[in-house]
């Protein structure tokens, strides 16, 4: 449920970002109101899975989720210059240190999930720029979930 109301809010912000990219490649639009938007609305999708999912450091957490999607985010942009890729590793990441962790869910999977899904937009992105950019905001949530889903399918 966390992951599903967090990925509604981070839909909106992916899209704004996103818009923001392409109203500034084009130069038709001002670009600062939807980077604006998307960019304030990260830290609110850190919050919903944060306390929807009831971690018990919840204010931590979602600092923690904050500065990794920063850090990540920032990184993958530098080293790769896509700005999708690096979204959607910045909000992987995040979501790996603010979801609470559940019994016996080791963190190493979330992370594992949480590159897997970059590793498969970049591969979209080069194979297919608009397939990848659409099925983006898709991705780095769900990918974190069915890391631990496999961990509980495994019977690890």
């Amino acid at each position: 449920m966390a992951i599903s109301l967090a990925t509604l809010v981070m839909l909106v912000s992916y899209w704004s970002v996103v818009l923001a990219f392409a109203a500034r490649g084009s130069g038709a639009a001002d670009p600062i109101g939807p980077l604006a938007l998307g960019i304030a609305l990260i830290p609110f999708a850190y919050l919903v899975l944060a306390f929807v999912s009831i971690h018990q450091r919840a204010p931590m957490a979602v600092l923690a989720g904050m500065s990794m999607a920063l850090v990540v985010g920032a990184t993958v942009l530098f080293l790769l210059g896509d700005p999708v890729v690096s979204l959607v590793a910045g909000y992987g990441f995040g979501a790996v240190v603010s979801l609470r962790p559940e019994p016996g869910v080791l963190l190493r999977r979330r992370f594992v999930g949480a590159a897997a899904g970059a590793l498969f937009v970049w591969i979209l992105m080069l194979v297919a720029e608009p397939v990848g950019i659409f099925f983006a905001p898709a991705v780095p949530f769900t990918a974190v979930g069915l890391a631990d889903g496999v961990l509980v399918s495994s019977g690890e």
